[in-house]
């Protein structure tokens, strides 16, 4: 296990170089820790009585946050007081293999020229305290889309992600700043690669986080035939004492993970499963009600299998006719709550239940999008996550996953919590480590528009961090593959244009 935790490591590193090593703004990050003096930007991320919403609206913030403190010059700190410092780390390349980081969020007195005296005082830092659930036309100054302050200290409230707002404005300062200091290109870059590598440069994962994920991962494999995971190591092995970009050895993948995630709602936290059918998928109830509008966990699990099943090079049509024929029986008889569901592929449902038996021409434009693909010794496995734990048990099931023909072998995430309602180390602990193993994911199909990202916030920033490319998959039309450099300009919840 410790071989395929360093295989992931060294895929996230390499992942990093490859799309951010390009803009001006990672040099400058750097360089700011390691050359500081009195121009600082706080980010407050949580403390006891801030309410900012749940993790995306918080990365959200962060974002606008790592932006700011490059443009003017400034080094980046974070407060928080729900064990963040525990779980990421700002980064240094010279940290990334060491086994007593320097720079540390906790630890910034040690590398920083901070003086506790600017702090607490008008006349020294500048407090935007008001910048939470700003739309940016109210609160304007929320976004700092022209000129610096003028006081050493910036302390940061904020839930807003505000790159499209500085690409598309070309009257403000942050317009030309973008592409003189930081190197993004306005109208040209892909927005969401330049905030995945924003959140890489704030939230490097520490050895816990890892640590975290090597359990999570452990259980997995417990699952697997012994002679499977020990052909699988031995790759793993083979690929690791390359010392390359692990991602791109093969054109067919050693591990691929596809990520499922549906978001009911803040309500179904508050309700605390009471109501165990709002987030399950009827075909008898309107499927147009406000939780169902932007996809359901029926629409996710069926293009969960779609995306795996076209990954395939052998045997590429049996796989797929195969498998619709048996998910077409099985599924039929799916039970909720004690009443048989039958007829999932009436014609009056197809927007939100995409058909395993694609055409072939867009069976080629989603392969043409996909890397790498899947072959029988692929160890393939879905992740599972959502607010509602009947929505997850809806997904798992319909995902198959004793399916023998795709092998794909699923795990849920346990219930959770909503760290807007719960501040503890516990909640913030568990919500960010799904997160990361969401992010984790070569491809996630969510809740989505038309042409547009996950709506939900936790999953968007979770393939944004990704940097995987054209990662998103929509739940409602699995085989429209969105591009992320047009979408990336599209104002999506606090992705604020």
């Amino acid at each position: 296990m410790d071989e395929f935790i360093d295989y992931l490591r060294l895929s996230f590193e390499n992942k990093f170089h490859q799309h951010c090593d390009k803009y001006k703004f990672v040099k400058k990050f750097i360089d700011r820790l390691e050359y500081t003096d009195d121009r600082y930007l706080t980010y407050v991320y949580q403390e006891p009585t801030l309410k900012n919403g749940g993790l995306g609206d918080r990365l959200g913030g962060l974002v606008s946050a790592v932006a700011m403190s490059l443009r003017f010059n400034r080094t980046l700190l974070i407060r928080s007081y729900n064990s963040l410092h525990e779980l990421f780390r700002p980064f240094h390349p010279t940290d990334i293999h060491s086994a007593a980081p320097k720079y540390m969020w906790t630890h910034y007195s040690s590398w920083t020229k901070f003086n506790n005296k600017y702090a607490n005082h008008d006349e020294t830092e500048y407090d935007l305290y008001d910048c939470i659930d700003t739309t940016g036309l109210k609160n304007e100054h929320c976004s700092m889309d022209g000129s610096d302050a003028t006081t050493p200290l910036i302390l940061y409230r904020s839930n807003r992600a505000y790159l499209c707002y500085y690409d598309q404005n070309k009257k403000c300062k942050a317009y030309y700043q973008m592409k003189k200091d930081l190197g993004v290109h306005p109208q040209d870059s892909n927005l969401y690669e330049v905030g995945g590598c924003m959140l890489r440069l704030a939230l490097w994962p520490t050895d816990l986080l890892w640590a975290e994920i090597r359990k999570f991962y452990q259980s997995f494999f417990d699952q697997l035939p012994l002679l499977q995971v020990s052909a699988f190591m031995e790759r793993i092995r083979q690929h690791s004492a390359l010392s390359i970009d692990a991602t791109n050895i093969s054109s067919e993948a050693d591990f691929f993970q596809v990520g499922l995630h549906f978001r009911c709602g803040d309500l179904s936290y508050i309700l605390n499963g009471r109501n165990k059918d709002m987030c399950v998928f009827d075909p008898k109830t309107p499927h147009d009600a406000d939780f169902m509008k932007t996809g359901n966990p029926h629409g996710i699990a069926m293009c969960a299998r779609k995306v795996v099943s076209q990954l395939y090079v052998n045997e590429e049509s049996k796989v797929i006719a195969m498998e619709d024929k048996q998910f077409g029986q099985s599924v039929a008889t799916f039970t909720h709550n004690d009443t048989n569901v039958s007829g999932l592929y009436d014609d009056a449902l197809n927007d939100s239940i995409p058909r395993l038996n694609a055409t072939g021409a867009s069976r080629r434009a989603f392969n043409e999008k996909t890397t790498p693909k899947l072959s029988d010794d692929t160890v393939t496995v879905a992740f599972i996550t959502s607010d509602n734990p009947h929505s997850a048990a809806q997904m798992q099931s319909l995902m198959g996953s004793d399916s023998p023909s795709l092998n794909i072998r699923t795990v849920v995430a346990p219930s959770g919590c909503h760290m807007e309602f719960d501040h503890s180390k516990e909640c913030h602990f568990f919500t960010v480590t799904q997160w990361f193993l969401l992010s984790l994911s070569n491809v996630l199909v969510t809740q989505t528009l038309p042409n547009s990202a996950a709506t939900s916030s936790f999953s968007r920033y979770a393939g944004i961090y990704s940097l995987n490319p054209d990662v998103f998959r929509n739940g409602r039309d699995c085989d429209n593959v969105p591009e992320d450099v047009p979408m990336s300009r599209q104002p999506q919840s606090n992705w604020f244009c």
